[in-house]
């Protein structure tokens, strides 16, 4: 319930220089820690996971403790990333996993911490571990972590509380055991929430999700630094200013100052876009080709201009892979026979509908004849679409002519000037649209393909009735201040995630997907042939290439009619009567 927005305003009032983002079994808050801090405020950001650590690959999760990832430099983030993504692919059981030794074939830019009341050492100290077995354990971990004892009192999940003695003799071997290994022992605050009364809003959450005694909270509010001295003062004020303060510099020293998310060398271009050898001659030769088939060999200047603005445009952004990617995807469709319909601003550009990824011609009003090539760009009569001109004979051969061209500027698709990236969406029928994904996969590689993520979160409404429905079982007020704080704060925070309908993200072939992102297996469906971005899809708009193959009903349908009438859909005219009526009544006019 603590977003990054807030918790970098917290932080920033206190002067904290350094804030680690360590959510358990996931990183999905990091890109929203780069947008609301890289951005606003001189904080270092320090990208870490607790994660869950079983002893092996194969070990029960039963025996499974936490463990904190941080990472020191890009390597580590990289590595981080694999490990996230290991543990919700190959060692997920039905929980995120990451064996041990996993861990350690991947620790290279990381620092491990030992974690708090549920890591290795805290679970070893409460089970009576002799000092040659504390020992043994300390040597994995570049730091050991503790935590204030009242976080550790009270416990929502069955274990016996312990006492605050116990607690605190438990803090004082750990440091003996740091001490002896040379690691050094580090005082965190546990955050899980900004203020004490957060807690509550915690407890909503919890109950929501059917624990039934959410409503024992510990403290897990953010703690300024006097707080977090009081709650060691046990140890003596040198002690516990080394541990709250000097080992907490120590350990962010340790971190560079600025850790890229994604691929630094990116960072100037919009998008790293996926390599296809020739695509841009392949493109430009079917373009000119198709262009002289339409308009003869001696090209209009009006098609010529056209073509040339349209391939600087492309060439400028490097937009050939995007463009060959489409037209690839609409080929394969039609190659089943199944029409594919463009959206956007796609149609607007006239290499786009020449190489046949749309069928909207962007060209100004003009005649056409497909017998000689005659060609006549200045119309008789004003108009903005070359379908409402009237009927006219080729000079030249007689044949009554095409009439063409929607009139749409090139900048529609492209930008003003020409940089904006081509963003190409496409309706494919329902019947083809995974046989077209699989064949983008194929040609890419199952591991350069993968389906862009979805973040749901609580509507206003569900926070109400989760809120009220807590408030109603415990004795609470509905109206009272705290539910209705409560309530406010659990809206529209994270609750799930799920993956795009249609989208495909596409990485380099010189670039592994963990470069950018960690990812995961589709909800309830380890099936699937496609996993997911563990971050959304918004999160990486502008980083990897996202084409949106979506599936609809309408190229369904036409098919069918087809079918049905064996009429080509291509050639019903659109200026027909019948075509202009079925308009019209369908428009309910």
């Amino acid at each position: 319930i603590v977003t990054a927005y807030d918790l970098s305003n917290r932080t920033a009032e206190w002067g904290m220089p350094a804030v680690a983002i360590t959510d358990f079994c996931n990183t999905r808050a990091f890109p929203q820690a780069v947008s609301s801090w890289g951005k606003r405020l001189p904080q270092k950001i320090i990208f870490g996971c607790e994660g869950f650590m079983t002893a092996s690959a194969d070990a029960p999760i039963e025996t499974g403790v936490h463990v904190m990832l941080l990472a020191r430099n890009r390597e580590g983030l990289v590595n981080l990333n694999k490990l996230v993504s290991l543990s919700y692919t190959k060692y997920y059981a039905g929980i995120p996993c990451m064996p041990k030794e996993i861990i350690q074939q991947h620790r290279d830019g990381l620092l491990i911490g030992s974690s708090c009341d549920h890591g290795e050492v805290s679970q070893l100290l409460k089970c009576g571990a002799s000092p040659e077995e504390l020992a043994s354990c300390v040597s994995f971990y570049d730091y050991l972590e503790v935590q204030p004892v009242e976080n550790d009192v009270s416990t929502s999940d069955g274990d016996e509380p312990i006492s605050l003695d116990a607690l605190r003799e438990y803090i004082v071997l750990t440091i003996q055991a740091g001490s002896a290994a040379n690691v050094p022992v580090v005082a965190v605050s546990n955050g899980r929430y900004l203020d004490p009364e957060d807690s509550l809003s915690r407890a909503v959450l919890q109950y929501s999700d059917g624990l039934p005694d959410a409503d024992i909270q510990p403290p897990y509010y953010l703690r300024t630094t006097d707080e977090m001295l009081d709650a060691f003062a046990f140890l003596g004020q040198v002690l516990a200013e080394q541990i709250v303060v000097d080992a907490s510099i120590q350990l962010t020293n340790l971190i560079d100052d600025h850790v890229d998310l994604f691929p630094p060398e990116i960072g100037n271009r919009d998008t790293a876009l996926p390599e296809i050898p020739g695509a841009e001659q392949q493109l430009r030769d079917l373009a000119l080709e198709a262009a002289h088939e339409l308009y003869g060999e001696n090209l209009p200047d009006v098609v010529s201009n056209r073509l040339e603005k349209e391939t600087n445009f492309i060439a400028t952004q490097n937009g050939w892979p995007i463009l060959e990617i489409a037209r690839l995807a609409v080929k394969k469709s039609l190659e089943a026979d199944y029409p594919v319909s463009s959206r956007g601003t796609v149609g607007s550009s006239l290499v786009a509908y020449l190489v046949g990824v749309t069928t909207v011609n962007p060209l100004p009003p003009h005649y056409l004849c497909d017998k000689c090539h005659y060609t006549l760009f200045t119309s008789p009569i004003n108009s903005d679409c070359g379908i409402d001109l009237p009927e006219m004979a080729c000079p030249c051969c007689g044949k009554i002519m095409k009439r063409d061209g929607f009139n749409i500027p090139a900048e529609t698709f492209f930008g003003i000037d020409g940089k904006r990236q081509m963003d190409i969406d496409l309706n494919f029928s329902g019947e083809v649209q995974s046989s077209v994904h699989d064949y983008i996969r194929n040609y890419f590689g199952s591991d350069h393909v993968f389906r862009p993520g979805t973040i749901s979160g609580f509507s206003d409404k569900h926070a109400k009735e989760y809120a009220a429905q807590y408030a109603e079982d415990h004795q609470l007020s509905a109206d009272s201040p705290d539910v209705k704080r409560a309530s406010d704060q659990i809206a529209y925070t994270f609750k799930s995630m799920g993956q795009h309908p249609g989208g495909l993200f596409i990485v380099p072939q010189s670039y592994d997907v963990n470069d950018f992102v960690p990812i995961e297996g589709p909800v309830n469906d380890s099936t699937s042939a496609f996993l997911k971005s563990h971050y959304d899809f918004y999160s990486m708009h502008d980083r990897l290439l996202k084409m949106d193959f979506l599936g609809h009903d309408d190229p369904t349908m036409i098919r069918m009619l087809q079918d049905l009438t064996g009429v080509d859909p291509m050639d019903i005219p659109l200026d027909g009567e019948d075509v202009i009526f079925w308009l019209l009544f369908s428009a309910g006019m």
